[in-house]
C-alpha cells in the first residue's frame, strides 16, 4: 500500500491515501508578508473581515506584547510592542484565520483533503490582496500535526513507524523513558523541511500553539514545509502562492509516507 518512497526531500509524490481515522491535530498554512502596521487597527481590517464574513463569521482580537533590548550609551533600553492578531472563525468552530501585521494563516481541525484547504486558502489570499495588498510574500509554509495516543498503537510503534524515527520510543525502552524528541531540518526540492517527533508525556506538548497537552502519553509527527525565497514572485499574487503551497504540501505528505509504514495506514483506516 505505501510503497518504496526512496528520496522523501527531492523525490515525487506518492499516491494519496485517504485515512478515515487520521491521527492528524492540526493542518496549518501560514503567508509571510513584510510588516503592515495598520493591520493592528481595527478600522482598517473591516474590508478583509466582510469578504470572509460570509464562512467566518465569528470574530476575535488576541494581544500579545513583545519586548526588544537595546543598548543606550553604558545601560539598557527595553522596548515593548503590543502585537495583535485578529482571529475569524467559522461557526463549528475548527476552522479558523488569523491575521496579523506580517502574516495571514489558515488552520484546521477538521481537515478532509487538500483540494477543499487550498481552495479555502485562495479565498483567503484573495481576499487580502483585495483589501490589504500586501506588497509581495515573503514565506510560504504547510504544516501537519500528527499524534498517536492509543496505548494499541504506542505498543507497537515499531509496526507503524519508520525505524529511524522510532528510537527509544521503541516497546522495550518506551516505558522508562519520560520524553524524548528529535527534530531534523532538511533542504527539499521546494525550499525546506523542519520535522520533529518522539514521545510526549501526559499533559507535555512540544508546542502549545499547534497541540493541545493531552491526558495521555503520545507520540507525535510534527512536519512543517517551508519555502523563503520567493523571488520567481513580481508581487502578493494569489495563484502562485496557492501553488507554491500545494508544492509545499505535496512536499510534507511525501515525507510523512516516508515516515510511516503500511501497518500505520492500515490502522488508520486507509483507503486508495
Amino acid at each position: 500500500m505505501a510503497g518504496n518512497i526512496d528520496d522523501p526531500l527531492f523525490g515525487d509524490e506518492p499516491a494519496r491515501i485517504h485515512l478515515d481515522n487520521a491521527p492528524l491535530v492540526r493542518v496549518l498554512a501560514q503567508v509571510r508578508f513584510p510588516q503592515i502596521i495598520k493591520i493592528n487597527d481595527e478600522s482598517y481590517i473591516g474590508d478583509f473581515q466582510e469578504d470572509l464574513r460570509h464562512l467566518y463569521p465569528f470574530f476575535a482580537r488576541d494581544e500579545g506584547q513583545s519586548v526588544e533590548l537595546g543598548v543606550v550609551g553604558a545601560g539598557m533600553q527595553v522596548n515593548s510592542h503590543i502585537e495583535v492578531t485578529w482571529r475569524f472563525f467559522d461557526k463549528s468552530n475548527q476552522w479558523r484565520v488569523s491575521l496579523a501585521n506580517d502574516f495571514v494563516a489558515l488552520e484546521t481541525m477538521k481537515y478532509t483533503d487538500r483540494d477543499d484547504f487550498m481552495g479555502r486558502l485562495q479565498v483567503i489570499l484573495e481576499a487580502l490582496e483585495k483589501t490589504i495588498e500586501p506588497a509581495v510574500a515573503t514565506r510560504v509554509g504547510y504544516r501537519y500535526v500528527n499524534r498517536i495516543m492509543e496505548e494499541e498503537n504506542l505498543g507497537r510503534l515499531v509496526d507503524l513507524i519508520e525505524d529511524r524515527l522510532v528510537g527509544v520510543a521503541d516497546p522495550t525502552l518506551r516505558d522508562q523513558v519520560e520524553q524524548s524528541l528529535s527534530n531534523a531540518r532538511c533542504r527539499t526540492k521546494e525550499g525546506r523541511i523542519l520535522a520533529r517527533w518522539g514521545l510526549i508525556p501526559q499533559g507535555g506538548t512540544h508546542d502549545p500553539g499547534a497541540m493541545q497537552p493531552a491526558n495521555s502519553v503520545c507520540w507525535m509527527l510534527d512536519i512543517d514545509s517551508y519555502k523563503e525565497n520567493l523571488n520567481d514572485l513580481d508581487s502578493f499574487e494569489p495563484n502562485g502562492l496557492r501553488s507554491i503551497t500545494e508544492n509545499l504540501a505535496s512536499r510534507a505528505y511525501t515525507f510523512f509516507r516516508w515516515s510511516v509504514k503500511d501497518e500505520f495506514l492500515k490502522a488508520y483506516g486507509g483507503k486508495q
